[in-house]
């Protein structure tokens, strides 16, 4: 046997190890897959769409995932794609909400709107700040 057919000959058991390997092992590597879904509605303050901004979701309380954002459209409804299934704190960036001081209440990392996000698509989910500021005040009440 030549020096070419050995080295055919190599290359062939190096290419079965591999091929048997990255197909044998693939669903024991990595972490598990998280549970995502699709997410669209409306937010509002009182009966006036918040026209404009970033919703975000971010999985919260035990639920694992990454944070996803989507933008307000001038009807105020968004579609976010990728949303942890689980509870997700959802928070505004950029929108023009009159609320005075309303980042206090509506930041990203500080916000008290807290969401079960179910499995499947949601198309309904409604946000109406001004609910959100009277519970979130409420809650602050001693």
């Amino acid at each position: 046997m030549g020096d070419s057919e050995r080295g055919r000959g190599r290359l062939r058991w190096a290419l079965l190890g591999w091929a048997s390997f990255t197909t044998g092992c693939a669903e024991e590597l990595g972490p598990p897959a998280r549970e995502t879904t699709r997410v669209s509605g409306v937010v509002r303050e009182g009966s006036t769409a918040v026209g404009g901004g970033w919703i975000e979701f971010l999985p919260t309380l035990g639920t694992v995932g990454n944070m996803r954002s989507a933008p307000i459209d001038r009807n105020g409804r968004f579609e976010a794609k990728g949303v942890a299934v689980g509870l997700n704190r959802i928070g505004f960036t950029g929108a023009p909400i009159k609320i005075p001081g309303w980042r206090r209440y509506f930041d990203p990392l500080r916000s008290e709107v807290v969401r079960p996000i179910p499995p499947g698509r949601t198309d309904n989910l409604t946000i109406d700040l001004y609910a959100e500021l009277a519970r979130a005040t409420k809650s602050a009440i001693p």
